[in-house]
């Protein structure tokens, strides 16, 4: 198993489900879009690596299971789940990540 501690996911800022398509959600998307570091997927997921995982040289493919570490919030800021707080790392393969949005 491959793995990379300290890269983060924020998952897709996980905002799609709460942020959906009114136009508070919409801005709400838009400048995190725009803030430094963020990168956007065709998908509309959107992701910013704050630490990458050490500089052994690996690198994951899109099968290979990695830990991570996630805080998800609405568009309010207020969190609804993260496994900082629970103290523990989250085991995910690239291709493995589905989002339900509503």
């Amino acid at each position: 198993m491959f793995s990379f501690r300290s890269v983060v996911l924020l998952l897709a800022l996980v905002i799609a489900v709460s942020a959906g398509t009114n136009k508070e959600g919409l801005a709400f998307l838009a400048k995190k879009a725009a803030e430094e570091g963020v990168v956007k997927l065709d998908s509309g997921l959107m992701y910013k690596e704050i630490t990458a995982g050490g500089n052994s040289g690996k690198k994951a493919k899109i099968n290979t299971p990695c830990e991570c570490h996630y805080a998800g919030t609405l568009i309010n800021g207020v969190e609804f789940d993260s496994s900082y707080k629970r103290g523990q790392v989250i085991l995910y393969a690239v291709n493995k990540i589905c989002f339900l949005t509503f």
